[in-house]
């Protein structure tokens, strides 16, 4: 099944991979900080975060 959007959740991430919630937030808090996703709520929760081109 291809996924329509391009904007994952930490617990959509955490499914996909069967990685801890730890892990995906830390891998999360990476890729923002190396410019390859953006957070694109701007909440503290319900966050969602946008791959970038």
């Amino acid at each position: 099944m291809k996924r329509q959007s391009n904007c994952d959740t930490a617990p959509m991430a955490e499914t996909l991979t069967g990685a801890s919630r730890a892990a995906v937030q830390r891998n999360l808090a990476w890729m923002e900080a190396q410019g390859l996703i953006r957070e694109v709520t701007e909440q503290v929760r319900f966050r969602m975060w946008r791959a970038m081109p």
